[in-house]
């Protein structure tokens, strides 16, 4: 299944987002739910707490962390070099709950500590649930970070879709305010709404969280 979540500020996207994730996982299950992190980690403190606030958001969860700020595409042979080397995680039981966890100072892993090497078909991924926070953060990077040379989002995100059992992408609603912004900034918005478009018609369902409401669109 292919989800696209789109909500503005402070919507509540981000909690529907990884409670979807969370139900979607086989919970008897390790290193199965990743979380695909675009924010690059700036040294400022607004992106600080931005960081800080989503770690604790999905802190317990069984969240595997992948920092991807650019070049989606790497992220399905990162995950299954993740699941190759899988013996870095320890597993251990919750006798409360019944279920396995993640040691959570396992948990954030950075994408050049990986192989990040090409997906064989030999590394099943069909109970793989990804979630990637979020899209905004990504095509931003992609356009500001590349040099000119930007790399595609919408084809690997395709592709990822049809190998594992849950996508969930995560945008921002920032084009319907009405406002009239600079020529650079419109560009980019437009970018954005075309890409964002792309993937609603790609996605088997859409869902806008509305003051913390999901709505199916």
């Amino acid at each position: 299944m292919y989800y696209l979540i789109t909500g503005g500020a402070g919507s509540g996207k981000s909690e529907y987002a990884e409670a979807l994730a969370v139900s979607l996982a086989k919970s008897e299950e390790v290193n199965s739910l990743y979380y695909i992190a675009t924010m690059f980690p700036y040294d400022d403190p607004d992106t600080k707490k931005r960081i800080e606030r989503h770690r604790s958001l999905r802190a317990g969860k069984g969240f595997v962390t992948i920092e991807r700020p650019l070049d989606i595409g790497r992220v399905m042979g990162e995950i299954s070099g993740i699941r190759e080397k899988s013996g870095f995680i320890r597993k251990r039981r919750n006798p409360e709950k019944g279920r396995i966890s993640l040691d959570d100072e396992k948990t954030v892993i950075h994408c050049d500590h990986i192989g990040g090497g090409s997906f064989h078909e030999d590394n099943c991924l069909s109970d793989a649930v990804v979630l990637i926070e979020d899209l905004t953060n990504l095509y931003a990077n992609e356009c500001y970070e590349t040099d000119g040379h930007p790399h595609d989002i919408t084809g690997p995100l395709r592709e990822l879709a049809s190998c594992v059992r849950a996508l969930i992408v995560v945008s921002n609603e920032l084009y319907s305010d009405g406002t009239q912004y600079s020529e650079e900034t419109m560009g980019f918005l437009k970018g954005l709404s075309f890409i964002n478009r792309e993937i609603a018609e790609a996605a088997d369902q859409v869902v806008e969280v509305v003051a913390g409401i999901p709505v199916l669109i």
